[in-house]
């Protein structure tokens, strides 16, 4: 489990402030760690001899189960920001070719990571299922049959409401998403029409130049007509400044 030190270690740049991937990317990393402690105490419990319970290999299981999940989660949501990167990079000229390289290894070192886990579930399930087979294949009593027929559905319908409460978190997360995502589009929105109402503040501002100019040459040296125009021009501008912005 080397992997978790490494993306543990891997550096942050001081744009973190300002770029959700790396805020995403400690939550990650956090949930790495405790994916490997799970993974362990899990371990641990299906290789004891004392024959642990269904219900503690089950909790067990769960935990890494909905880690896993959560993770994986995290994983799209950062995919989708390297895919946005990719598409526009002039949109983002702070993420040069080895940042980008960067992000994608960490992706993939993550992936990585995730899949054994899972991995490691479906090939313990496997054994416990190959043994559990030979076991009443050998024995004669009849009577276990039944018996064990009745634990294997009852763990499948536990496993059942395992997975429905998995898929809700999973729901809550993307939902999570998409909120994100309006919310990013509603400022972009607004950075927009802040430009334009700059823009039009800077057109206004020429216009009224070209205007003083020309009333500069019609009144000649009338330093008090200068003044008088200066005031109307003055309070014209105000009142312009006061439609714009307001209406």
């Amino acid at each position: 489990m080397d992997d978790y030190h490494d993306l543990e270690l891997s550096p942050r740049p001081s744009r973190s402030n300002i770029d959700p991937f790396y805020a995403v990317k400690e939550e990650v990393q956090k949930d790495a760690q405790l994916l490997s402690a799970d993974r362990e105490q899990w371990a641990n419990i299906m290789a004891r001899s004392d024959a642990p319970s269904d219900a503690e290999i089950g909790r067990a299981t769960r935990a890494v189960k909905s880690r896993i999940k959560r993770i994986e989660q995290q994983v799209k949501d950062l995919s989708r920001t390297i895919d946005q990167v990719e598409k526009q990079r002039s949109k983002f000229p702070t993420i040069d070719d080895q940042e980008l390289f960067t992000r994608k290894k960490f992706v993939a070192d993550v992936k990585v990571i995730a899949r054994e886990c899972r991995d490691a579930l479906s090939k313990s399930a496997s054994i416990k299922s190959t043994k559990s087979a030979k076991k009443y294949s050998s024995n004669d009593d009849l009577e276990a049959a039944p018996a064990a027929k009745h634990v294997q559905q009852a763990q499948q319908m536990m496993e059942k409401e395992q997975d429905v409460h998995l898929d809700d978190m999973l729901s809550s997360l993307q939902r999570l998403g998409v909120m994100g995502t309006q919310v990013h589009d509603e400022l972009e929105d607004q950075r927009l029409l802040l430009n334009e109402v700059d823009q039009d503040m800077d057109d206004a501002g020429d216009r009224m130049e070209v205007v003083m100019k020309k009333l500069d040459k019609l009144i000649g040296n009338s330093n008090r007509g200068k003044l008088y125009i200066m005031f109307f021009l003055t309070l014209l501008l105000v009142i312009l400044l006061f439609l714009i912005i307001y209406f």
